[in-house]
């Protein structure tokens, strides 16, 4: 009896650890506990729209994480960010998803279909940018509020309304001058479709030249070696053409310094001595028309000279004489003393 008795309870025993096992194992799967250790990240946001602790995070909408829980600040300034902070998620990402999480990325609050729980939806465009570490202080993207858009809504709805109210604004007619001008739109487009159709033919022709032009271009040039050549050659060219203008734009600049030195010489020496100038101007004016008169008068004894009037032009020009002071010369060389005596 005592051992039928040690049996049931080791039986009861047996069952309640394997109850305890097993409800330990099902909290474990439902609570999706993780022994490993993620990056904890904390993302602002000014209204989280029904978030709750525990929410999922997925990227490209597989699971990547959790929402740890939701902090309100109240709106307290934080003077490192630059911003007011009213409620901040602690988001925890699994290691093996942390690595798709950049600090550009942006988060979201979404649902799972058009009633599902909300979670956070992280989108990450660049990812050449810094990876996210543990402790970063991002910034979310709030929801958007219905109430709000509702709000707006009916704003615009009243203001739509007091609009067609108005009798200072002709509303109606406004709407029938639309009408009309629709109607005449449709008749001129009506009226012209052959014109239309062709314009149309000729720009597809235009389209298709250009097409064929474009072509021949890219023929003709090639795989662009020789236009590469071309630009590199003018490229050499150019740096030569500096490197040669430099010294001539130096001593041009030098001359044009030195032009305005002189020019400063000058005008400082004729500063106040232009009556003298006049007068030494006028005095050359002079001059040179007495020598112009000199000029004239020497002309004309040349010419009379050589035309054999006067004195000195019929020693010049009469070849007895010249004979006879050729003679002259000749007797004195040879007997100098007839200069003072005669035989």
């Amino acid at each position: 009896m005592q051992k039928k008795e040690t049996a049931i309870e080791v039986k009861v025993g047996a069952l309640v650890l394997f109850s305890t096992a097993l409800l330990v194992a099902f909290v474990i799967i439902l609570g999706d506990f993780s022994f490993d250790k993620g990056t904890m990240i904390y993302v602002d946001f000014d209204n989280v729209g029904g978030l709750k602790p525990g929410a999922d995070v997925a990227i490209s909408g597989i699971k990547a994480g959790k929402v740890q829980r939701l902090e309100f600040m109240g709106g307290a300034p934080d003077e490192d960010l630059g911003r007011n902070l009213m409620v901040r998620a602690h988001v925890m990402i699994e290691p093996s998803m942390a690595k798709a999480v950049r600090r550009d990325s942006a988060f979201y609050i979404t649902t799972q279909g058009v009633l599902g729980e909300k979670y956070i939806e992280i989108l990450t465009l660049d990812m050449n940018a810094e990876p996210v570490a543990v402790g970063d202080q991002l910034r979310g993207v709030d929801p958007p509020r219905m109430e709000l858009l509702m709000a707006r809504l009916d704003d615009i709805a009243n203001e739509l309304a007091d609009l067609m109210s108005n009798k200072d604004i002709p509303v109606g007619d406004l709407i029938r001058n639309t009408n009309a001008l629709m109607a005449n739109a449709n008749g001129i487009l009506t009226d012209n479709r052959d014109n239309i159709d062709s314009i149309i033919g000729n720009v597809e022709k235009v389209s298709g030249d250009a097409v064929e032009i474009a072509d021949a271009v890219k023929v003709g040039v090639g795989d662009g070696s020789e236009i590469r050549t071309s630009l590199v050659n003018v490229r050499n060219l150019t740096n030569r053409l500096n490197n040669e203008l430099g010294p001539i734009t130096r001593k041009l600049n030098r001359t044009l310094d030195n032009a305005e030195s002189v020019s400063v010489t000058v005008k400082d020496i004729t500063t106040g001595k232009q009556p003298a100038i006049e007068g030494a101007i006028d005095n050359l004016y002079a001059t040179s028309a007495n020598a112009k008169l000199i000029s004239d008068d020497v002309k004309v004894t040349t010419d009379a000279i050589r035309a054999g009037r006067g004195t000195i032009g019929g020693l010049v020009t009469d070849q007895e004489i010249y004979d006879d002071l050729k003679e002259m010369l000749r007797e004195l060389k040879r007997r100098p003393w007839k200069i003072i005596w005669k035989e």
